[in-house]
């Protein structure tokens, strides 16, 4: 005698071992849980910054989980805002002084190093001046750049983000350019 099954019951028992299936896949995926998100140690290749960060933990360095070692290189600003926050004005007291003051005159050495800067900035003097028409000698009026703005903005394709994604190098360029000119005109 054959055992039949109602259509009824072949669902309910379909359903099931797809369901099953279903819970075997997740937990295949999910293989480290304490990290998710993260790669395990084995499959963790820091890149330069990350061992530097490492070790300055010193021999705690290998209890530290890669996911910590990347949000600190991710994070920095967020990490000394908190030590801040922890340690107040004290934590000046930790920092080396003469590193910190040789590090700001190096990197105000290299601002002001150059008088003519603003004029490196532009890489062909006339070049905005030949794609907006004008002959050498005309000024580049705020209207003009305004305008030339607008119909660059009106030819961007993607207007679910804001600002220019949607151009293509030239316009890009001619943007950019625009947004200099208006810049360093009001520099004057």
């Amino acid at each position: 005698m054959k055992n039949i099954i109602s259509e009824r019951e072949l669902k309910r028992m379909v359903k099931k071992v797809v369901r099953e299936e279903k819970l075997n896949n997740i937990n295949e995926d999910r293989t480290d849980f304490e990290m998710s998100g993260a790669r395990s140690r084995k499959d963790y290749t820091p890149n330069p910054r990350e061992r530097d960060i490492s070790s300055m933990f010193g021999k705690y360095a290998d209890d530290v989980p890669p996911i910590v070692i990347r949000y600190l290189r991710k994070n920095p600003e967020a990490i000394v805002k908190r030590l801040f926050k922890i340690y107040g004005e004290k934590i000046f007291d930790y920092l080396p002084q003469q590193e910190m003051e040789e590090g700001y005159d190096s990197y105000m050495g290299d601002v002001y190093e150059e008088d003519d800067w603003i004029q490196k900035a532009v890489e062909k003097p006339g070049s905005l001046r030949k794609k907006m028409g004008l002959k050498k000698g005309e000024k580049l009026t705020d209207s003009d750049i305004k305008r030339k703005v607008a119909q660059i903005k009106n030819k961007d394709n993607n207007t679910n983000k804001s600002g220019v994604q949607g151009l293509g190098k030239r316009d890009l360029k001619t943007y950019r350019q625009l947004n200099l000119a208006k810049t360093l005109r009001g520099l004057k």
